[in-house]
């Protein structure tokens, strides 16, 4: 399983607020994939394929493109779009 985040801020904030420094993740820096691609290139035991790109206009297009692109590849696919309003706001408040 691979979780993708648009920015490195909010993979970040992600590991911090649910404590998962564990699993598979990705920032892409971008809403394009070029990152992703390589990704699974060298990890061809993923399969899943969670989105969490950012709830607003670019990161929701992202999603559905990126989201039909993987499908039709033979990942499974989740968009869950990421709520990063407020979440850098939860890590400075425990600085």
């Amino acid at each position: 399983e691979l979780e993708v985040f648009e920015g490195a801020i909010d993979l970040l904030s992600y590991c911090d607020i649910y404590d998962d420094y564990k699993t598979n993740k990705l920032a892409l820096g971008m809403i394009a994939d070029a990152p992703l691609e390589t990704f699974l290139k060298e990890n061809q035991n993923i399969r899943i394929i969670r989105l969490c790109l950012d709830n607003d206009g670019p990161g929701r297009v992202a999603s559905s493109i990126l989201k039909d692109k993987y499908e039709s590849r033979g990942y499974k696919v989740m968009d869950l779009p990421w709520k990063s309003t407020g979440s850098y706001w939860k890590i400075l408040s425990k600085l």
